[in-house]
């Protein structure tokens, strides 16, 4: 069980280290010429006017998001239980497409998942569909606005999605993750693409058991794929879309992830 946790198995699969970058804002003027006096309420980091208007998407995001994963969240509709992984939905008033839920348990602590589930150079090992993913605009570790690209399945075009995310810690060891879709002039559509649109997206990570190895993740997808795809086929294959956590679970427990928090004690000491 997954609450068992054990160490990092010996020769398992670790991840790199990644350098986190920062982008010039929009509009080809570098950050430190456009500073003002707007304070990034997580970690304190000035932020431009364009990236204000990214950072405020994906707060509304995380309001929302917070409110979804919630036990006692209303309107949430079970829908199966399959391979360990509980998937139920939600009607969204004004919409026909649902919102899909799906959660499990993963033998890894909350810190070194969050990254694990961010980790794109390893989601592809995990995630048959994803392609590649680029940050168009990073501010830090928390805030960022990022392009992922998904592999077409025939006869349908590749779709890929461009979202401002936001991570938040609390003092309890639980990781929120939320994102939702913007537009950057310094990102159109890739061609031979379909770009759909993230309403609400997003992870939420807890601790369970004793040791605080393992964690209960929440996996919420409501996404418009857009294109001439009938709502009620995307409705049913989005059904289908929070089984992801099964392969991620299964190669998250067998990698190394000890480098993913041997980062956080160094950032700590630094």
């Amino acid at each position: 069980a997954a609450a068992a946790a054990t160490a990092p198995r010996a020769g398992a699969t670790k991840p790199p280290r990644q350098k986190a970058t920062t982008t010039a804002a929009a509009g080809g003027r570098s950050r430190e010429s456009r500073r003002t006096r707007y304070t990034h309420t997580l970690l304190g980091t000035a932020l431009t006017p364009a990236q204000q208007a990214y950072y405020r998407k994906a707060l509304d995001a995380l309001t929302e998001f917070k409110a979804e994963v919630r036990d006692d969240a209303p309107g949430w509709q079970f829908m199966m239980e399959k391979s360990g992984v509980r998937v139920t939905k939600k009607a969204v008033p004004g919409q026909v497409l649902n919102m899909i839920r799906g959660v499990t348990t993963i033998a890894m602590p909350p810190r070194a998942l969050a990254k694990f589930g961010m980790d794109r150079s390893l989601k592809p090992k995990h995630d048959r569909m994803f392609d590649f993913g680029f940050d168009v605009e990073r501010v830090d570790a928390s805030f960022c606005v990022s392009l992922d690209v998904f592999k077409a399945i025939w006869p349908t075009s590749p779709r890929e999605f461009l979202s401002a995310t936001v991570v938040e810690h609390t003092p309890d060891g639980c990781v929120y993750i939320a994102s939702r879709a913007v537009d950057h002039p310094d990102c159109p559509v890739g061609d031979g693409r379909v770009r759909g649109e993230c309403l609400l997206g997003g992870y939420y990570i807890e601790p369970v058991g004793t040791a605080g190895n393992a964690s209960k993740i929440v996996f919420i997808s409501f996404v418009d794929v857009k294109g001439n795809i009938p709502n009620i086929v995307v409705n049913k294959v989005s059904t289908d879309t929070p089984m992801m956590l099964v392969p991620m679970r299964e190669f998250g427990e067998k990698m190394d992830y000890s480098g993913y928090l041997e980062d956080d004690d160094a950032a700590a000491a630094a």
